[in-house]
């Protein structure tokens, strides 16, 4: 009775197998997806179990698909290994004395993006570049013509142009603060959700007057999240006349946590305790609570603070209890995967290049803002 209904419906293993794995492959079916049974397979193609188990089996063989004994079958790989691009990842290479600090932030983001290019079934080739090296055109020996797709992470705007003079390949650029120049496929952040989510919950809270801190300004480069507090501030009707803006203006040595001991410094000089502080780096409040603390006052009772992109969020040996908007890097390496399924379904044939903007839309609240036992995050 199974032979004459597998005659029927003119389906062998090998043609289910084919059918399930484009099925997989142009659904982009998330890796860990149960698929169903072999018996459900069966009767939708009308064959034998045996016939849907020995496609499963191909399938298995092709590392498109795992078999649990007792649980089922899971999707492995989204894609044929033959079909997956050879990729280069590019890191940038921290020495300026702050590692430990960026590597909780930024490791965490790395180890995150490789986890999950390895759960797609990537194995792409990883470089650590050090920025004053390639300043100083001394790049390690790489051959860009075998690599199908170049992802990196360094912003600068000297990378970009190496990488698109020595790279023919589709080059995706991630945790860019905006757009770069040049035929680049790029994930940045929106800053403007996160400073209304904070600002909302401060006027909420009394607070009418704000003073932020923001980073050194480099061609105007580093503007980027003053500008969405400012766009926040607009959006809320808050009186430009209560805000102060101040920038890091060192010639010499720019030190973030620098910048934030001056920053509290200018604080406790001009006695602004009535402004809620905001500033653009976590490295600026580090400073800041720092030298506080040097000062006697305390954080959540002497000044509140809130930080964009606060690394204690992901570090439970960092924690000072400072609110923080944080940097949606979770966000941003679903948007990188996302890209890098787009250009290989649909090559670039023309100038269209894709840009994908992750809303940094969350606030964690902790004791450095005055709401008693406010220990929880909002979004909106």
């Amino acid at each position: 009775m199974a032979k004459n209904t597998e005659k029927i419906s003119h389906f062998s293993g090998r043609k289910i197998a084919e059918t399930l794995q484009q099925e997989i492959v142009k659904n982009a079916m998330p890796v860990g997806l149960r698929l169903p049974t072999g018996a459900e397979i069966a009767r939708r193609f009308m064959v034998s179990q045996k016939t849907a188990d020995r496609a499963l089996r191909a399938l298995a063989r092709k590392g498109i698909v795992e078999r649990i004994s007792g649980k089922g079958t899971f999707v492995k790989h989204n894609r044929p290994k033959i079909m997956r691009p050879k990729i280069a990842v590019f890191f940038g290479d921290f020495k300026d004395g702050t590692v430990d600090l960026k590597q909780s932030a930024f490791g965490y983001f790395q180890d995150m993006l490789l986890q999950s290019l390895a759960d797609a079934g990537y194995a792409p080739d990883i470089f650590n570049i050090n920025i004053d090296n390639f300043r100083k055109q001394k790049l390690p020996a790489i051959d860009f013509r075998k690599y199908e797709l170049i992802l990196s992470t360094i912003h600068d705007e000297e990378w970009r142009k190496i990488l698109q003079e020595k790279s023919t390949a589709p080059i995706i650029f991630s945790n860019d603060d905006k757009p770069g120049h040049g035929k680049l496929h790029q994930a940045y952040y929106d800053y403007v959700p996160g400073f209304i989510a904070a600002l909302s919950v401060a006027q909420k809270a009394g607070w009418k007057k704000f003073i932020i801190f923001d980073r050194y300004l480099e061609n105007g480069e580093n503007e980027m999240r003053t500008d969405a507090f400012f766009t926040a501030v607009d959006k809320l009707k808050i009186p430009r006349e209560n805000i102060i803006v101040r920038h890091n203006e060192s010639k010499i040595i720019r030190s973030l946590i620098l910048f934030g001991v001056k920053a509290a410094q200018y604080v406790i000089d001009n006695s602004l305790n009535d402004y809620m502080i905001f500033t653009t780096s976590d490295f600026i409040a580090y400073g800041m609570v720092e030298e506080f603390a040097l000062r006697n006052k305390k954080l959540g009772k002497d000044y509140y603070l809130i930080s964009y992109d606060n690394t204690e969020i992901r570090n439970d040996r960092l924690v000072l209890g400072l609110t923080a908007i944080t940097h949606p890097l979770e966000g941003m390496v679903k948007a990188i995967m996302q890209m890098l399924e787009d250009l290989i379904r649909c090559p670039e044939t023309g100038e269209f290049y894709r840009s994908y903007q992750v809303p940094a839309n969350e606030v964690v609240f902790r004791e450095s803002f005055p709401f008693k036992k406010m220990n929880y995050s909002i979004k909106i």
